[in-house]
């Protein structure tokens, strides 16, 4: 026999034998279910089966609902950013009213109280009783030593002015006239 007529022969049977393999494994393929391991289940893939003892009942994957945001902004994604918390809002600007009151009397009768009150900014004298506004201030209460005035931006004490004590200060009147006396 020559060297050709032997090849064509182990040719014939190598080929035969591929074919068989093949056939074998599609035959196996096709016979099994798709992503078994070789045991064939037989619970409907509706059931559910009874979980190991010290399973993790948290650990089971959720609905599909559950992961839609993996869905919507996908993982390894440039765009994929922390969302940025809401800046803080801004304090609202306090109107403010200067205080340019004086308190420099009190009278106290049976029937009204009055308020002898100067403005800084002139020397006009007023007469004020509870519940009058002056220069954007209420005057709430009038005590004997202090008025409590009102505001848009709040409540604040005017206190009566008081001579101040010391050498060469008899006689003379006030020297200064202090805005408030804490």
């Amino acid at each position: 026999m020559t060297m050709r007529a032997t090849l064509k022969g182990w040719t014939a049977i190598l080929l035969a034998l591929n074919l068989s393999l093949v056939g074998m494994i599609w035959v196996t393929l096709r016979s099994e279910p798709s992503g078994s391991s070789g045991s064939v289940s037989t619970a409907a893939p509706s059931q559910t089966t009874a979980e190991p003892p010290g399973s993790n009942p948290k650990a089971r994957l959720q609905g599909l609902k559950k992961y839609a945001a993996i869905s919507n902004r996908p993982l390894f994604s440039q765009t994929r950013r922390p969302t940025k918390p809401p800046p803080p809002p801004r304090p609202e600007k306090k109107k403010t009213v200067p205080m340019n009151l004086v308190l420099l009397g009190v009278v106290i009768g049976e029937h009204e109280k009055l308020a002898l009150i100067r403005s800084k900014n002139s020397a006009k004298l007023h007469h004020v009783p509870e519940g009058t506004q002056i220069e954007g201030w209420v005057v709430e209460k009038i005590l004997p030593d202090y008025i409590v005035v009102n505001s848009e931006i709040g409540q604040t004490q005017v206190r009566l002015w008081r001579l101040k004590e010391g050498p060469g200060s008899a006689g003379k009147g006030p020297s200064k006239i202090p805005d408030k006396k804490p």
